[in-house]
């Protein structure tokens, strides 16, 4: 009975980690949901916790690899700012206007100083930073992540999307600064 309740306990982790390395909800409903499944996730493990969803749900899909791109960066702010900067409150906003779109995640936890070389951080096994540089820089966004002791948190990255359909019928992301 004991070894069936730990089966039962280490299948639960495992699907929860599969979501959150992929989220059913992104493929099926878009970012917006996806964005508003962890959310509740979150708030459910970190009761104090406040989010603040400004999602605009009804936009066109982005492409695939984007979205998983702006989910995962997200993800790691959010899981972040509860973590290392024991933030109450978050702030998640994503906005698409003139092929642009913008994802930003707020917070008031403790604040820390981003590094002068983002690589840095891997030499000290910190790569939820860089890895979040990494694919905003891999569907042509920018990121921002600005920051200070004792200031919260403030991630934005922001990048161009195309208007030209995709084979999947999505459109294709375009590098930012190239329209």
């Amino acid at each position: 009975e004991h070894v069936a309740a730990e089966l039962m306990r280490v299948t639960a982790e495992l699907r929860a980690m599969s979501a959150d390395l992929h989220p059913p909800a992104l493929d099926k409903f878009g970012l917006a949901a996806a964005l508003n499944s962890h959310a509740d996730r979150l708030s459910d493990r970190h009761e104090a916790l406040q989010v603040v969803l400004d999602l605009e749900a009804g936009a066109a899909p982005l492409p695939d690899d984007y979205a998983l791109a702006l989910f995962r960066v997200a993800q790691e702010a959010m899981n972040n700012a509860v973590q290392h900067g024991e933030a109450g409150h978050l702030r998640v906003r994503l906005q698409r206007g003139d092929g642009t779109v913008t994802l930003e995640v707020r917070d008031d936890g403790a604040g820390f100083s981003p590094p002068d070389d983002w690589h840095a951080l891997a030499d000290e096994d910190h790569y939820g930073l860089l890895g979040m540089r990494e694919r905003a820089e891999a569907v042509g966004a920018d990121i921002a992540i600005d920051s200070a002791p004792g200031d919260g948190t403030r991630v934005r990255v922001r990048g161009t999307v195309g208007a030209a359909l995709a084979e999947n019928g999505r459109p294709d992301p375009v590098p930012a600064g190239a329209a």
